[in-house]
């Protein structure tokens, strides 16, 4: 089972906001699979305030039409990036889509940065090993390279600097010239 958090503009309303239904669709498909999701969307957001407007029941009348829909609503404050931190310890995937505030993807920008930073110590006292889940197989940090290396995976920018860091600090795992040369091309090895 992987869990999923979407931070989207409202899974709530679909006042002139027809994203709502390709997202309740997506969060239906994905818990059918067995995945679980939680949708998060900002308390004040211009759809659902609309809506509450001309139904002041509408989010309980959506809990009732879409029981299995997993929702909280947030509140962009100087507490945010700490809520938002306690939501994303368990979670495997975080999408966020359209609409969204720019402060969402600024604080997760700033937590991967964050883990960037502090990794090369962290790995070099042993404080954690890594490990990958791909599909549903936790594998050794040795096992993902290794076929990160032979499937040629392509890898998102934010999982690159993290990766790059790594690679970096632990070229025990595998030979890091080969892995960089595989993941990123020759241009950008390190």
């Amino acid at each position: 089972m992987t869990r999923f958090a979407f931070f989207c503009h409202s899974v709530i309303s679909d006042w002139n906001h027809g994203n709502a239904h390709f997202l309740r669709g997506l969060v239906r498909a994905l818990q059918a699979r067995g995945h679980a999701v939680t949708c998060y969307e900002q308390v004040d957001n211009w759809s659902l305030d609309n809506l509450l407007q001309a139904a002041p029941n509408a989010i309980d009348e959506f809990q009732v039409r879409f029981p299995e829909i997993r929702f909280e609503r947030y509140a962009l404050d100087d507490r945010f990036e700490a809520w938002l931190h306690r939501r994303l310890v368990d979670l495997d995937v975080v999408v966020v889509h359209e609409f969204s505030e720019a402060a969402i993807d600024d604080a997760l920008r700033r937590l991967t940065r964050d883990v960037s930073e502090r990794l090369p110590d962290l790995l070099q006292k042993d404080v954690f090993e890594l490990s990958f889940k791909v599909g549903k197989r936790t594998m050794t940090e040795t096992a993902f390279f290794a076929r990160l290396t032979q499937e040629r995976i392509p890898v998102a920018s934010a999982l690159r600097e993290l990766l790059t860091t790594y690679l970096t600090v632990q070229p025990r795992v595998v030979e890091a010239k080969r892995i960089f040369r595989q993941i990123w091309g020759p241009e950008n090895q390190a």
